[in-house]
């Protein structure tokens, strides 16, 4: 087994590897797409997704997690930014987490899971990541929740004013 910095420089070369798969996949649906819309076929006929090799998993390492978004939480650490829910799936199936057969079904509750879990945060492009790597956004998050608690307690006291009314009457 390789020593520590071997695996971790490993880990960060598999890593720009998959970036620059997803680039390049990225690039040639650009090209088909422009292409598509001046009525010319398709330049590249198959645009391969990137590979899924990536954070090295241990088949135990997500094992005693009781929830999906536990799971989720615990690769993402490990990972160091965002994936989604295919990269998330994969991963924990990997770590020895149990999921159901239905794949389907499984990425639809980690998808709930998450989107229900106040420390991720979905991003734009789809995949999920820790809210703490997000300050601007956590800090957004926080501003909503602050004004919808304001906004209940001024429904609140226009609720009892309204009653102090009718009970004047």
């Amino acid at each position: 087994m390789p020593d520590e910095k071997v695996q971790s420089a490993l880990e960060v070369l598999m890593d720009r590897v998959v970036r620059s798969e997803a680039a390049t996949a990225d690039l040639k649906r650009a090209v088909n797409a422009l292409a598509s819309s001046e009525g010319m076929q398709p330049i590249y006929q198959e645009v391969s997704e990137p590979s899924r090799v990536g954070v090295s998993v241990r088949p135990d390492e997500f094992a005693n997690q009781t929830t999906p978004s536990s799971a989720a939480r615990a690769f993402l650490k490990l990972r160091g930014h965002a994936a989604t829910v295919d990269d998330i799936y994969d991963a924990i199936t990997r770590g020895g987490f149990g999921c159901s057969k239905d794949v389907k079904d499984t990425k639809a509750a980690i998808r709930i899971a998450l989107g229900k879990d106040p420390s991720m945060k979905r991003l734009p492009n789809g995949s999920y990541g820790l809210l703490e790597w997000y300050p601007a956004l956590k800090r957004e998050r926080e501003a909503e929740e602050e004004q919808a608690e304001e906004e209940a307690r001024k429904a609140k006291r226009e609720e009892r004013k309204a009653a102090k009314e009718i009970d004047k009457s």
